[in-house]
């Protein structure tokens, strides 16, 4: 408890990163009379088209029973497997179990701020231990990220959100490869991004070899031979871990 407190004290503006672009994007919909602000929706685009169904259906099958891997719905019945990996992979979508299916809009705007507001807590614990940020410009600077024009575009399709939430600790995870040569937050946060949204992850994964090569540079620690090879059996590993889910969404 003392050791929580004291994180508490000391860490306090990661709470706030959180809380500011939660705030924030939820007093936007306040304003413009989201609802249950107003009678306004949402469920615009792709997310009124296609996501409404996919997590209602989600919920229903979650809690009165049903197949996860087939689904009779759709025409002549489909692959749900498919629409599982592909759409509703984020742990988030189970926040529907906490909303009635009449209440499923609610669950999605709150889905959303949510995903906001924790790109802004990752992108928080990166400033600081990245570039020792003062807790001002951390907050500065994780409320400029977590609201980009990229995020408050995608609350139309939010599934590519958590691909924000996860991006500054896969940086964290390639320096600490760099750095001193584990691998296991850059496996664990690559393998999150293989299985919740394989498309954008490969994109992801350029990035991270281009970073990983930069870092290297910069290091000059002698070790890039040795750092690359463990770069590789990393993700290697994590496209390994994730290879149910990558067949599933190929063969779909």
């Amino acid at each position: 408890m003392q050791r929580l407190k004291c994180f508490a004290r000391e860490r306090w503006w990661h709470l706030l990163a959180f809380l500011l672009p939660f705030l924030i994007l939820g007093g936007v919909y306040a304003l413009f009379g989201i609802y249950p602000f107003g009678d306004k929706s949402v469920l615009i685009a792709d997310l009124n088209s296609q996501y409404v169904d996919y997590y209602s259906n989600f919920r229903d099958l979650l809690t009165e029973g049903g197949s996860l891997l087939y689904n009779w719905n759709a025409g002549m019945g489909l692959n749900y497997v498919g629409i599982l990996s592909y759409y509703l992979m984020s742990p988030f979508s189970f926040l529907v179990l906490c909303f009635s299916k009449a209440n499923i809009t609610e669950a999605i705007a709150l889905m959303i701020v949510l995903k906001i507001g924790c790109s802004g807590l990752t992108f928080s614990i990166l400033a600081k231990k990245k570039f020792d940020f003062t807790p001002v410009f951390c907050l500065l600077f994780s409320c400029l990220y977590a609201l980009s024009s990229y995020a408050v575009v995608y609350t139309s399709n939010p599934m590519w959100l958590d691909t924000l939430i996860l991006l500054p600790l896969l940086i964290l995870g390639i320096d600490a490869m760099v750095q001193k040569g584990r691998f296991l937050l850059f496996t664990v946060v690559l393998l999150c991004l293989f299985v919740t949204n394989y498309y954008l992850s490969y994109m992801v994964g350029i990035f991270a070899f281009l970073y990983f090569l930069a870092e290297s540079i910069r290091a000059k620690n002698g070790l890039f031979v040795r750092r690359l090879g463990t770069f590789f059996a990393a993700t290697l590993l994590s496209i390994g871990l994730a290879a149910v889910v990558l067949l599933i969404l190929i063969g779909s």
